[in-house]
């Protein structure tokens, strides 16, 4: 278990608390409840195989002012809160694999996951928190993998 293997890999998008609990903020609820266990059986036999599973996780703060899904949507998927933790079963293998090479938990902030990184925002946001933009973008690529 864990020995990576190339040519699969399986890619898990936004099964958080938010999204999936009864009480997520915007939750699709007992549709996506449904699935909890399917998922969790796929996700685990690609674990088990070696092949490589990225956990990609909407990710927010809150009330960023630069962030065009704060306009459209209410606050969601906040860093340190439950709504941004994977849900239920999916939540427990997680925790269970994530020393694994073969496992990545992906913290996205864009609805289009592996889009292109908006040198914008980052601009807009480095001024109004007073630092540099090297700076912001370190931090952007230390926990984020846009391309």
């Amino acid at each position: 278990m864990g020995e990576m293997r190339m040519g699969k890999a399986l890619i898990c998008i936004d099964y958080t608390v938010d999204f999936v609990a009864d009480d997520g903020k915007l939750t699709c609820g007992k549709p996506g409840q449904a699935i909890e266990s399917k998922i969790t059986e796929i996700t685990s036999s690609f674990i088990d195989e070696g092949h490589f599973v990225v956990f990609a996780v909407d990710h927010h703060e809150e009330e960023d002012p630069y962030h065009p899904e704060t306009k459209l949507f209410p606050p969601h998927n906040i860093r340190g809160t439950e709504g941004i933790e994977l849900y239920g079963q999916l939540s427990s293998l997680f925790h269970t694999s994530k020393h694994l090479k073969t496992c990545l938990l992906y913290g996205k902030n864009k609805i289009l996951c592996f889009c292109r990184h908006s040198i914008r925002n980052e601009t807009a946001r480095a001024r109004h928190h007073g630092t540099s933009l090297s700076r912001r973008m370190y931090r952007y690529l230390c926990t984020s993998y846009s391309c």
